[in-house]
């Protein structure tokens, strides 16, 4: 409250500062002052607001609020304003996913990853929609890429074991259990994929 408080006197002195408007609405959304949060924004955007992050808050407002066509309406005129923008990129890609626009949302997905390579979460995205979309060696791609750049990390391991399976790459899905089996032994998704495969 008192971090509230002080920002909404710096904003009465300078209420264009965009940084204080971001953090302000950032700290409204935490606490879930929606009403607020959103007068803040919106007012803010109507008076000429539009940098990236001041972007990126109005957009995670309305994603927060599940207002997806404002979310995507605000992202189409602010990724053709920064199109190399990779935090507006991805939330492209997201608000595209849940439109259900998943064509659009791989190849926003895949836009973050040209300008940010080590991007955890575009990469089990897009490696997500191209298994879905049965583009399975898309997506084992995708997976063997980020490990390269990310290490042994599950959320990389399993879906690309999983996606492994599917391509019928037998040996090296199990070697990929072994390593997940490694890093949690008791976890029981894994103990089981591993004895399936070992029954075969």
């Amino acid at each position: 409250d008192d971090q509230i408080i002080g920002l909404l006197a710096a904003l009465e002195k300078s209420p264009d500062d965009e940084l204080t408007t971001v953090r302000l609405g950032r700290l409204f959304l935490a606490e879930k002052r929606a009403q607020e949060c959103q007068k803040l924004l919106v007012d803010a955007k109507q008076r000429g607001m539009k940098s990236i992050a001041f972007e990126v808050a109005l957009v995670e407002y309305w994603l927060w609020a599940h207002r997806y066509e404002d979310a995507l309406a605000e992202l189409k005129i602010a990724t053709a304003a920064y199109p190399d923008a990779v935090d507006l990129l991805f939330l492209r890609g997201q608000v595209e996913e849940k439109q259900q626009h998943t064509a659009t949302a791989r190849d926003y997905f895949a836009r973050v990853l040209e300008r940010e390579p080590d991007h955890l979460q575009a990469a089990l995205r897009l490696a997500e929609l191209q298994r879905v979309a049965g583009k399975l060696d898309d997506a084992v791609f995708t997976l063997r890429e980020t490990r390269r750049r990310v290490g042994d990390l599950e959320e990389v391991l399993e879906p690309l074991a999983q996606a492994l399976l599917q391509l019928k790459v037998d040996t090296e899905s199990r070697a990929l259990y072994a390593i997940l089996l490694q890093k949690a032994p008791s976890n029981k998704r894994y103990l089981l994929e591993a004895a399936r495969m070992d029954l075969r």
